[in-house]
């Protein structure tokens, strides 16, 4: 199957963790889908070189995974989701997030109401958020206390009842 460079976007997320990157992929439909990987040091101009590709198979037509959340542009390329891994969210639940960012002075998530994750011992921001009375659903950051806005990192869809 042939996915728009948006719909790739949507369904595979890259974690990167030192000089290691770990893929999520969330196939949208049962299929086959080829991954394929390209590289080039960040100092190198020009364009990437193909390296290999994986083929991915699917034979349950049942299979729908759902796009992963909507990132924008402040998502930085050391943040890791753990949950929820879904764009689209229950609606009238609480929702348990989980991430991991450095330097992130303090993280919101702003649904009906606002919510504020704390961060664990283990380096995690964690805490649950009401789904109810909203449609989308938004993680914040607030990156330097010197500052007083807040940065958005990631949006949730909510469904509807």
């Amino acid at each position: 199957s042939s996915l728009s460079e948006e719909m790739s976007r949507q369904h595979i997320m890259q974690i990167h963790r030192g000089n290691q990157v770990e893929f999520k992929v969330h196939l949208p439909h049962a299929g086959s889908f080829v991954l394929k990987f390209f590289t080039k040091k960040k100092s190198d101009p020009g364009s990437y070189s193909f390296i290999f590709n994986y083929l991915i198979t699917c034979l349950n037509t049942e299979v729908k995974w759902p796009a992963f959340p909507l990132r924008y542009s402040k998502w930085a390329e050391g943040y890791e989701l753990l949950e929820p891994l879904s764009r689209l969210l229950p609606a009238n639940r609480n929702v348990q997030f989980k991430l991991k960012m450095q330097g992130i002075s303090k993280v919101l998530v702003q649904a009906g109401d606002t919510y504020t994750l704390t961060l664990s011992r283990d380096g995690f921001w964690e805490g649950t958020c009401n789904t109810a009375g909203c449609t989308e659903l938004f993680v914040m950051v607030h990156e330097n206390a010197n500052h007083s806005y807040y940065s958005h990192i990631l949006k949730y869809d909510v469904e509807t009842q």
